[in-house]
């Protein structure tokens, strides 16, 4: 069946996957956001004690709305079962499974969803300028991921559960998950994001691991990376192979920072996800990614490794350090 490729003119317009039947039996997380008209839909409150994070969402009689339309979803479309959902003061998330495969598109279900919370709200509040403008609660469009392998269900269920605790953390710690502008390295430009002060942090060994490396190379730098490490350094790689990874993993174990160089630029709306997110609400983490988003993901060529592992060696030293933070002053 043709599926139809949507406009990027809005962040909330998101490509479907071509390759996959939105009619069939399938879990799915979905996302939409609220539109710049409508008020909030809940208050995130709670307290950050010696990194013990109590978080409480709750939601106003707006959110009440849109939550008792997500509820009644299943009445509409039968073969539709609500898994988890959230909330949130300016999106809804929310796990849902298509028990079977029927001729209605994913897109119908969810437009069900947000037209009937809109309705409800302008019932509700006939004088407000949602209902005056005959406006939505809602911007057009909606994300969609799908549950693809094992375990995964598990995680985007996590995920949901998770968001208000992240989104407290995100609000008490907003410092850590701002994307600077963008900036000139050589002649290509890139987006940073994160705790840019890392620039500033006296250790920094760039980790890279190579065949090409004799063992007493490979040993000098161990060793520095062991020494960083037990000093709360920075680590700075694209973190590419498993022996990278293994060197990042057992850093972030033991306090270190990471500043991770990314192949891709960062999407709309972008904010770390699981170990990174947590990393980022401790001012641990810096990420540098090109100026530019490719919505279409592409196997990670060896010039382009060569290009972040260069990129890393650069910014490890003190010239390249001070001259990113030159640029982003």
């Amino acid at each position: 069946m043709p599926f139809r490729k949507l406009s990027r003119i809005h962040p909330d317009y998101y490509l479907r996957a071509s390759w996959h039947d939105y009619t069939s039996r399938c879990y799915y997380m979905i996302t939409f956001n609220k539109s710049e008209e409508a008020p909030i839909f809940s208050e995130i409150t709670g307290s950050i004690v010696n990194n013990n994070v109590s978080v409480f969402n709750n939601l106003n009689p707006i959110g009440e709305l849109i939550r008792q339309s997500i509820l009644d979803l299943p009445k509409s479309f039968t073969h539709v079962e609500i898994c988890n959902y959230c909330v949130m003061p300016d999106h809804v998330h929310l796990v849902l499974f298509v028990r079977e495969k029927t001729d209605i598109h994913l897109g119908k279900i969810v437009r069900k969803l947000k037209s009937d919370s809109t309705r409800a709200y302008k019932t509700e509040y006939p004088d407000s300028q949602i209902a005056l403008n005959n406006l939505s609660l809602f911007h057009k469009g909606f994300n969609d991921k799908i549950v693809m392998k094992t375990g995964q269900l598990a995680t985007f269920k996590r995920y949901v559960n998770d968001n208000p605790r992240r989104f407290l953390l995100k609000s008490r710690y907003n410092e850590f998950f701002t994307r600077s502008g963008r900036i000139k390295i050589g002649d290509k430009e890139f987006s940073i994001f994160g705790n840019f002060l890392l620039l500033r942090h006296p250790v920094r060994e760039c980790v890279r691991v190579s065949s090409k490396f004799s063992e007493e190379e490979m040993l000098k730098r161990k060793r520095s990376w062991e020494e960083a490490i037990r000093g709360g350094g920075v680590l700075v790689s694209p973190f590419i192979s498993k022996e990278e990874k293994k060197i990042r993993d057992n850093g972030i174990e033991r306090g270190a920072s990471i500043i991770r160089i990314v192949e891709n630029g960062f999407p709309e709306r972008y904010k770390p996800e699981g170990k990174e997110f947590e990393l980022c609400s401790e001012g641990r983490l810096l990420l540098i990614a090109p100026a530019e988003y490719n919505t279409r993901k592409e196997s990670l060529r060896r010039e382009v490794c060569l290009e972040m592992n260069s990129l890393a060696e650069f910014i490890a030293t003190e010239e390249g350090a001070m001259s990113l933070l030159s640029k982003l002053a």
